[in-house]
Formats: structure tokens, sequence, C-alpha cells
């Protein structure tokens, strides 16, 4: 994570930029305390990862449906 404090920013912006794009958190400060983390963008694939990792988690147990066929009946059983 880098640090850049809020003068730096609005003096400079172009700075924080790159870091960003180069995948990197930015920590910006004012008067020495956090002001805000500058965050990379990850993309679509949130919900993607989600099923994903819950479908690691349930890899060794005995359910045999997937993520997504569970959300879709819970969905249904709400209609």
């Amino acid at each position: 994570m880098e640090t850049m404090t809020f003068k730096q920013v609005r003096k400079t912006p172009g700075k924080l930029d790159p870091l960003i794009k180069g995948g990197k958190t930015v920590r910006v400060t004012k008067r020495g305390k956090p002001f805000f983390d500058a965050v990379p963008p990850r993309g679509q694939t949130g919900l993607h990862d989600f099923f994903r990792r819950i479908d690691d988690v349930w890899s060794g147990s005995k359910v045999r449906r997937s993520t997504a066929d569970l959300v879709s009946g819970l969905r249904e059983s709400r209609e």
C-alpha cells in the first residue's frame, strides 16, 4: 500500500492514477490521519468469485447441488 497526502494528490493528481492502475491501493491522508483509500478496480467478477469460493468451501462436503442451484431454489421458494 502506498501513502500520499491530500495536498500531494491535489497538487499532482497524475501520480495517483498510475499507482491505482498498477493494482496498488493508495491511502490518502489529511492532517496525518487516513482520509480515504483509493482502491484499484477489480472488474465485474464479484459474483462469479463469490460462487467460486463457496463451491470451494463445499467441495469436500456431501452437498450435491451447486451454489447457483441452491440460490435458484431459494428464489423460487420466496415467489
